[in-house]
């Protein structure tokens, strides 16, 4: 309910009223959605739900098991495209987890928020004395402490032609806290300091071979490739089991 009290004063009817599609649900089955009752019975809705809220779709889910026996199971499934056995509005999870040619997927941006994703690449060249090590990537969201609910996206290719993305998790900053969900199970977190414009350390795998890495988010922000940490400002890593 933040994202209802910040955008439309705690109004259902106004979120409604706001509704991107022909399609708008009754006011009482957004209720019921928002209070994290229930999800919408497809991705279509889910998405329409997150643009009107203007708030990743991936920030609407809750945890509810262990997060690598829910990863496990999300992978699976999108392997095998059964979403309708767990939760067909989750379809839309299927190129956010990859790998896939062209990422992030433009059409969740350009149809339901109509802007495009806010995108930033940096590379690992692996040359011969910087391989093997974890490369700290300084971020600093638009906008000022506690005004949003941002997820940013991260995704690694090799550095040669038609390579595909793949996709390796998740940072979510909400309020003072930031989460960090890696695809390979581990969850990290740490806490915002009081700086009135918000900034926050990811740290990822510089490895053996020459790489693209690319952070995108649905909403505006900054990054750095830094030297080192700054152990002023928090940290997350998408570090190894």
């Amino acid at each position: 309910m933040n994202r209802v009290n910040q955008k439309f004063g705690g109004s259902i009817a106004a979120v409604a009223r706001a509704w991107p599609e022909d399609d708008q649900p009754h006011r009482g089955t957004i209720s019921r959605w928002i209070k994290g009752n229930k999800l919408p019975r497809s991705a279509h809705g889910l998405l329409s739900l997150s643009a009107v809220l203007d708030i990743d779709p991936i920030a609407l889910l809750k945890v509810v098991a262990p997060f690598p026996r829910l990863l496990a199971r999300l992978v699976e499934t999108s392997r095998a495209g059964s979403w309708a056995s767990l939760e067909p509005a989750l379809s839309f999870l299927a190129p956010f987890i990859g790998p896939t040619r062209d990422w992030p997927p433009l059409e969740v941006a350009n149809k339901y928020f109509h802007r495009s994703w806010v995108t930033r690449d940096f590379e690992h060249a692996a040359a011969t004395n910087r391989r093997n090590y974890f490369a700290a990537i300084l971020i600093e969201p638009d906008g000022g402490r506690g005004q949003f609910d941002q997820v940013l996206h991260f995704a690694w290719r090799d550095r040669i032609d038609q390579a595909v993305w793949r996709p390796y998790g998740f940072v979510r900053l909400a309020g003072p806290n930031v989460r960090l969900f890696s695809f390979n199970g581990l969850v990290g977190t740490a806490t915002m300091g009081t700086a009135e414009v918000p900034s926050f350390y990811v740290e990822t795998w510089f490895g053996e071979g020459a790489a693209v890495f690319r952070v995108a988010s649905l909403h505006g922000f900054h990054l750095t490739v830094a030297e080192a940490v700054d152990g002023s400002k928090p940290v997350v890593r998408f570090g190894f089991p």
